[in-house]
């Protein structure tokens, strides 16, 4: 390669370390994927539509990041049917979208409320515009939601094995990532009645929160198409 783009200084380095090349460039320009946050004309897929999503008062999206190998499952039966009616009362929806790469799926089971999304929803970033809480675990994910500035909670429900066992995560997970955390199902649902008052009223989180996304993003305009296409033009005149 010679030329590996980010969207920050941090994201230059950890890509530096990854790809291991000394005669590359790693330009800052920002994600051009995440230009759709900002422009609804760059939208190919109106997964709104697709999904129906604007009959709902909450949409909850559970995007887990890639897994080598098997992990035990996120979520018990028992707390599935503990959620499907927790969004039934609150005309919500749960949307799990697994990793494509992920060769361990979990099976969800028939419930009104939850939906397993990973076969009609091919780019996440088409639909993270219409999603209204994020529920993740250590993905990059994470970094091109804080752009939409709207809530996301933390499952990592197996860091420890993630961590020794699996991929490993990048500097201080629990220190770099603003939160919140929850490591178990059983404080899951109680999460989300409390995450949306965290996010608009706690000044500290606020600050945190606002944090993370300045670093993980230098450009926050929605330009990044343009500034790839100058670099490119510039790099081959």
């Amino acid at each position: 390669y010679k030329c590996v783009t980010s969207a920050s200084e941090i994201s230059s380095m950890r890509r530096q370390e990854e790809f291991n090349l000394k005669e590359c460039d790693f330009p800052i320009l920002g994600d051009p994927r995440n230009d759709v946050f900002f422009n609804n004309y760059l939208i190919f897929e109106n997964y709104s539509d697709i999904l129906k999503l604007n009959q709902y008062s909450k949409v909850y999206l559970y995007c887990p990041t890639l897994r080598d190998g098997p992990t035990h499952k996120p979520f018990s039966n028992s707390f599935l049917l503990k959620l499907n009616q927790y969004l039934l009362e609150n005309n919500s929806i749960f949307l799990i979208k697994w990793h494509p790469y992920e060769k361990n799926q979990y099976p969800i089971g028939n419930f009104s409320q939850i939906k397993n999304i990973t076969k009609q929803v091919e780019d996440i970033h088409e639909l993270l515009s219409y999603v209204d809480i994020l529920i993740t675990d250590y993905g990059n994910v994470s970094f091109d939601f804080s752009l939409l500035e709207k809530p996301i909670i933390f499952y990592p429900y197996d860091y420890e094995d993630y961590v020794e066992n699996i991929r490993g995560v990048f500097g201080d997970y629990f220190k770099e990532f603003p939160g919140p955390f929850v490591k178990n199902e059983n404080n899951l649902l109680s999460e989300f009645s409390k995450i949306e008052s965290i996010f608009k009223n706690d000044n500290d989180y606020i600050k945190k929160y606002k944090k993370f996304k300045l670093e993980f993003h230098q450009f926050t305009d929605g330009n990044s198409c343009d500034r790839l296409y100058d670099y490119i033009m510039d790099f081959i005149r």
